[in-house]
């Protein structure tokens, strides 16, 4: 017996070593062919260039949100400023961007192996490496070094924690839950609120362990979360539409799917996670505490300062509402309540076809694909998707599989609030989790199918291929096509940014801003959008060494008297001052009433410099020193 158990157990290693290279070789062969992604685009809103500015700030200043101004929390900071103070490098766009390739590789493989630690099913966890790479790097193009990466890379973590407890019940791998909810919640509050209630709900839910009453109290707070957290947009249409999708997909989630498999989670799990949450919730708030900031600072940056982006910036997050998908949502539900017990009671007969099966896959591999490449729009995957737990009940999923999906399932839906207030690149990582879930089911499915487990290793293979190759004609993300636009392009040569390659025409546009504002200015600012980039192209510093930011409408007025006071020293010193706007962007939320100090005193420059296509370089009409 011993015998058997040891070639079971070598048997088990070399399939996990063979997936592991398997996966490792899959990221690396797509962050080859998507490179020109990362590094073919440079895009007007510079989120990129205030948070490599505001890295640097960090590591020459310290006081994270005292004197280094930021919207998101000090876990992407602890992250962030290691790489570049133990490599002694300065903070550029290069650099930035090379880690965001490696940060999207590391996340699209761990969401892979999440899939493979649940089902041992190779194909489909490529498949899911595939699409979320996809999805993903269409993104992360447009917003480099933004906190987004690193948030990818956690939801995976969390992925793949849950996935592993799945399989083990270990209280180790609800540490790592905990630990990766907690750095999601120092990252960006709103998606470490978002993924806890998720776990509450899969944990709380059809729990054996915990009294109805408690279960209906979380279903109850879950339901109305997303009010809660739209509530300064009620008033608009889009907003009451995002929070009642939402709501009426997790109360779906509640009702149907996970009390249809109750289960017995014991609180010690619970407690693991705990002390993962608030081992690394310390751990982040250590680092700006120990740098100068203050407690209040602190709370501030960390809670009040998010809050206010949905004043200065709320845009429509509009879900997909498709009544095929509604009415094909209600379909199921009729399945799941009225097929379930009949089909317990008629066994399947392995030589014949298994529709439940045969079901649970298709309707898992359509919504990865409304997922990964948006067939039907954003968001038009969550109402079904909630109902996946239930099929995978009524199916005869093995226990360890239907917990997975009961503990994935709840936090891909809650994640699409992270669209919320401002969508964009935010639509990728707020889907990019429902992939694991799918690709779970689509093995439940599939494995249990005699077209798919007779057919050869080399027609699986094919048959992922062959998807992942739809989703790329679906997604207009041909690498070939990426590769010959990059080398086509210019090298925009500016520094920190040897490595990018811009179309002609906007390469001439930024080199000239460059050129000129080193010519022509000693001290610089924007409005009303920040564009950080040009300090690292022109080596100029910040006025306050401090404040950078992509939109200085989220400065508080303090801060705003601060710059105010900052360029008014430099205008003391005799120093040449110059605002950078941005033609085509509004006040955005500022006060043009005169009430705003900085509006006031950006006001005052109208002379330009020189005029672009989209900036004007400004200087005060008194300042004869520059010429027009």
């Amino acid at each position: 017996m011993n015998r058997v158990h040891q070639l079971i157990a070598g048997v088990s290693r070399r399939r996990s070593l063979v997936a592991t290279i398997s996966i490792v070789a899959v990221g690396i062969a797509l962050a080859a062919a998507y490179f020109p992604a990362l590094f073919n685009k440079f895009i007007g809103y510079d989120d990129e260039g205030y948070l490599l500015v505001s890295i640097r700030n960090f590591l020459e200043h310290g006081k994270l949100y005292e004197d280094t101004f930021t919207q998101y929390g000090p876990f992407y900071y602890l992250v962030t400023t290691p790489i570049f103070w133990l490599s002694g490098k300065q903070p550029t766009l290069d650099i930035g961007r090379l880690i965001v390739l490696v940060l999207t590789s590391a996340s699209a493989g761990l969401f892979a192996a999440a899939v493979w630690r649940v089902t041992k099913s190779l194909p489909w966890a490529l498949l899911c490496e595939v699409g979320t790479y996809l999805l993903l790097i269409s993104k992360h193009g447009d917003e480099p070094m933004h906190p987004g990466s690193l948030v990818a890379l956690l939801l995976a973590v969390l992925a793949f924690s849950l996935s592993s407890y799945s399989v083990s019940r270990r209280n180790g791998a609800m540490v790592f839950v905990g630990a990766a909810a907690g750095a999601l919640l120092m990252t960006k509050i709103n998606v470490g609120l978002l993924a806890i209630g998720a776990l509450v709900l899969a944990f709380a839910v059809g729990n054996r362990v915990l009294g109805r009453r408690v279960q209906y109290l979380v279903v109850t707070f879950a339901v109305l979360g997303p009010f809660v957290l739209v509530f300064k947009n009620l008033d608009q249409a889009w907003g009451v539409a995002l929070a009642l999708m939402v709501s009426i997909a997790v109360l779906e989630l509640g009702v149907v799917s996970l009390v249809a498999d109750t289960v017995s989670l014991p609180r010690r799990g619970v407690a693991a996670a705990a002390v993962g949450l608030f081992g690394v919730v310390l751990v982040s708030a250590a680092l700006p505490l120990s740098t100068g900031t203050s407690l209040g600072a602190l709370v501030d940056g960390l809670i009040v300062q998010p809050l206010r982006l949905a004043d200065v910036a709320s845009i429509a997050s509009t879900l997909s509402f498709d009544w095929d998908v509604i009415v094909l949502t209600l379909v199921v539900i009729v399945f799941v309540v009225f097929s379930r017990e009949h089909l317990a009671k008629t066994p399947q007969d392995p030589e014949r076809f298994s529709w439940p099966h045969a079901l649970l896959a298709t309707i898992a591999l359509w919504l990865f694909g409304m997922g990964i490449a948006g067939f039907g729009g954003f968001g038009a995957w969550l109402l079904p998707i909630a109902l996946l737990p239930a099929v995978a009940v009524t199916a005869g999923a093995q226990p360890e599989l239907r917990l997975a999906l009961r503990l994935l399932v709840p936090l891909a839906i809650l994640q699409v609030l992270h669209a919320y207030p401002v969508p964009g690149a935010q639509t990728a990582w707020g889907t990019v989790v429902m992939a694991v879930p799918c690709a779970i089911a689509i093995a439940i499915g599939s494995e249990q199918l005699k077209p798919w487990t007779d057919a050869s290793r080399l027609m699986r293979g094919l048959v992922v291929a062959i998807l992942g190759l739809v989703l790329m004609t679906a997604m207009n993300l041909w690498p070939v096509d990426g590769w010959k636009r990059y080398l086509d392009n210019p090298s925009l040569g500016l520094a920190g940014a040897s490595l990018l390659r811009v179309d002609e025409t906007q390469s001439r546009e930024l080199q000239g801003i460059t050129e000129t504002l080193r010519e022509n200015c000693d001290t610089l600012w924007f409005y009303p959008a920040g564009l950080g980039s040009y300090y690292i192209f022109t080596g100029l510093e910040p006025p306050t060494g401090l404040f950078t930011t992509l939109w200085p409408a989220l400065l508080s007025r303090e801060q705003k008297q601060r710059v105010v006071r900052s360029l008014s020293a430099a205008e003391a010193a005799d120093e040449r001052v110059c605002i950078l706007r941005t033609n085509s962007v509004g006040l955005f939320g500022d006060a043009a009433d005169g009430t705003d100090p900085l509006v006031n005193f950006v006001g005052a420059y109208t002379v330009p410099i020189a005029e672009f296509d989209n900036h004007t370089i400004l200087r005060r009409p008194d300042d004869k020193r520059t010429s027009p």
